[in-house]
């Protein structure tokens, strides 16, 4: 009898670890953050883009300037433009408050590529675009990591399909903030800093590495904003960031300091997802 009490503690002792270890290994004991009422409103609010253009001809810095406040009034977003007529004058007054650069390659005293170059020793981050007459130079993109490349003359309609992709690489580096209100209490997460976001209990709660913030709300109208910026369902009750993903093996998601499970009806849609993010990426 005391045999076979032994083998079952110990089996009920293998359950626990393995629900632990599958469902989460956090390292250290996470700080926690509470909302106690019920939300009353959550949304994501972005950052204000601030965007250079580098062009030399008046023409196609306008045409090109129009068609980015054409694209954002459309889009209900905001920006703020900024133009320099060569490389020289851009690099001599440049800062790293810029998101995103449209860089023509064709410009007098120091050409669109060599400007480029210079650029990446002083930010490696910022989103690069080349605006060009002539398709072979966008082989030159990948010695400066440009994210892609425009051909002129710039029609709107072609402009606004890669516009999009760009400005979805450019939001995932500069991030949004999300805001959560309730009658008393009002709480803010950087949208990068979230490794995953779970539900339990009917609350969601949002793991930011050391960090664990909770809110009543519902994961339905968490996800609907948080999808756009690189999230996606591993199963029903964790949303992951798909940018903080360190590796996936078997049906295990390793992020930030965590082990998910991956459910089979979610699989499929899962790695689609993980795979757009990093192509982009």
């Amino acid at each position: 009898v005391c045999i076979i009490f032994d083998n079952f503690c110990k089996k009920i002792s293998i359950a626990i670890f393995k629900t632990k270890y599958y469902n989460r290994m956090v390292k250290g004991a996470p700080l926690r953050v509470r909302i106690r009422e019920r939300a009353i409103s959550f949304y994501v609010k972005e950052k204000n883009m601030n965007i250079a253009i580098v062009e030399d001809t008046d023409a196609d810095a306008e045409n090109l300037e129009s068609c980015i406040n054409r694209y954002m009034k459309e889009n209900n977003l905001c920006c703020t433009v900024k133009r320099f007529k060569d490389g020289m004058d851009f690099l001599d007054k440049y800062s790293s408050i810029y998101d995103l650069i449209f860089m023509d390659v064709d410009m007098p005293y120091k050409n669109g590529i060599n400007v480029s170059a210079k650029l990446r020793e002083i930010d490696e981050a910022v989103t690069l675009v080349f605006v060009t007459r002539l398709k072979q130079y966008a082989i030159d993109g990948y010695s400066v990591d440009a994210s892609d490349f425009l051909l002129k003359p710039i029609v709107y309609d072609v402009f606004a399909f890669h516009f999009k992709r760009v400005l979805e690489i450019a939001r995932n580096k500069v991030g949004a903030e999300i805001t959560l209100v309730s009658q008393n209490e009002k709480m803010r997460l950087k949208v990068n800093d979230i490794d995953f976001v779970e539900v339990k209990n009917h609350k969601c709660i949002f793991h930011t590495g050391d960090k664990v913030s909770e809110m009543w709300i519902t994961l339905k109208n968490v996800s609907e904003q948080l999808i756009p910026f690189g999230f996606a369902f591993c199963n029903s009750g964790y949303l992951v960031n798909l940018n903080h993903i360190k590796n996936i093996k078997d049906d295990m998601v390793y992020v930030g300091n965590d082990c998910l499970k991956m459910s089979r009806p979610r699989r499929k849609e899962f790695f689609k997802a993980f795979f757009d993010v990093s192509r982009r990426n």
